[in-house]
C-alpha cells in the first residue's frame, strides 16, 4: 500500500479545514437568523470580537432554547453590551439562568436581579456572582417546600409553591437559621395550613430578623402566632406594629414581650383555626414590590418588601 507523502497531506489538510470554516460560518449565519432581530443587534453592535459575538449569540440560542422569554434574553443582552460586560460574563448570565430553569425552579428572582442589577450599573461580574448564589439558594430551597408538602402541607397552585421556593431562599440568603425555616414549616404542618401560609411565615419571620429583630425572637413570634391561628394579613399586621414600634424608639426586649402578649391574648386566635391557612394571597399579592427590593430600592418592613436581595450586598 501506498503510503500518502506530506505533498498529499497538505492539500487534504486544507481542504478540511476550508470545509469546517465554512459549516462553522454556515451554522453560525443560520444562528443569527433564528435568533430575534433585538438580540442580533445588540450583540453585533457591542464591542466584542466576532468570535465572542458568536459565543453570546450561542448563548442567548441556548437560552430560548431553554424556554426563557425573548424579551428576557433581549433584555440581559442589551444590558450586558450597555455595561461593556465581557463575552464570558454575559454567557455567565445566560447559564445561570438556563441552568435555574432547567431545574424546574422558579427563574423570574434570577432573571430580575440580572436585569435590574444591569440596569442600576452593578458591575456585571457582581451581579453573575449574586445571581449564582441566589440560584444555588434556590435549588437549597426547592427540596424544603417539597418535602412539606410531602408531608401534608396543602400544596396550593404552583405559583404558590414557587412564591414559598423563593420565599425561603430568599430567607437563606440572609443566613436565617435553616432550623428556624423547618420550625415554622412544622407549625404550620401542626396547624394543618397551607404553603401559602408557610410562605407568609417565612417572609415575616425575615422582615422582623432583617429590622433588629434575634432570630429566636422572630422564630417564636411567628410560630406563636401560626399556632394561635394568624392568618397571612394577621401576620403582615403584626410585622407592621412592630416595624412601627421599633420605629417610634421602643426597645427591642419591650416589642417582643408586648407582641407576645397580644398574640396570647388575641381572642380572634381560635376563631382562625377553622381556616386551615388558606387565608388571602396576601404574601404574594405584592410581588411588584419584591422586584424593587431585588433590585435595592425597597425599604424595611410590610409596606415595603425585604424580599429581596441587592446584587450590592
Amino acid at each position: 500500500m501506498k503510503i500518502l507523502g506530506d505533498s498529499t497531506k497538505r492539500p487534504l489538510a486544507a481542504l478540511v479545514i476550508g470545509a469546517l470554516t465554512i459549516l462553522f460560518a454556515a451554522g453560525a449565519a443560520a444562528l443569527e437568523q433564528a435568533l430575534p432581530g433585538q438580540i442580533r443587534e445588540a450583540v453585533e453592535s457591542s464591542a466584542l470580537s466576532q468570535a465572542e459575538k458568536t459565543e453570546v449569540l450561542d448563548a442567548a440560542g441556548r437560552a430560548l432554547n431553554a424556554g426563557i422569554p425573548a424579551d428576557d434574553v433581549a433584555i440581559i443582552v442589551t444590558r450586558a453590551r450597555d455595561r461593556q460586560a465581557g463575552a464570558d460574563t454575559t454567557k455567565a448570565l445566560l447559564k445561570t439562568v438556563v441552568e435555574v430553569q432547567e431545574k424546574g425552579l422558579p427563574t423570574g428572582p434570577v432573571l430580575n436581579r440580572i436585569q435590574q442589577g444591569l440596569s442600576k450599573g452593578i458591575p456585571p461580574e457582581k451581579i453573575s456572582a449574586s445571581s449564582r448564589r441566589l440560584a444555588d439558594k434556590l435549588s437549597a430551597a426547592q427540596p424544603i417546600v417539597n418535602d412539606l408538602v410531602r408531608g401534608g402541607v396543602a400544596a396550593g397552585s404552583g405559583r404558590d409553591r414557587e412564591y414559598a421556593v423563593e420565599t425561603v431562599a430568599r430567607a437563606l440568603e440572609r443566613s436565617i437559621p435553616e432550623d428556624a425555616i423547618a420550625r415554622a414549616g412544622t407549625q404550620v404542618k401542626e396547624r394543618k395550613g397551607s404553603v401559602v401560609l408557610f410562605d407568609k411565615a417565612v417572609h415575616t419571620m425575615t422582615n422582623l430578623i432583617e429590622n433588629g429583630m434575634p432570630a429566636d425572637s422572630a422564630s417564636r413570634l411567628v410560630n406563636s402566632a401560626v399556632g394561635r391561628g394568624f392568618s397571612e394579613k394577621d401576620l403582615t399586621k403584626m410585622e407592621r406594629e412592630v416595624v412601627e414600634g421599633l420605629g417610634k424608639g421602643k426597645r427591642m426586649d419591650d416589642v417582643v414581650r408586648s407582641t407576645e402578649s397580644e398574640i396570647r391574648h388575641d381572642g380572634k386566635g381560635e376563631s382562625r383555626r377553622d381556616d386551615r391557612g388558606r387565608g388571602s394571597r396576601d404574601s404574594g399579592s405584592d410581588r411588584g414590590r419584591d422586584r424593587d427590593r431585588d433590585s435595592g430600592r425597597g425599604g424595611k418592613g410590610s409596606d415595603n418588601r425585604s424580599h429581596g436581595q441587592s446584587p450590592e450586598r
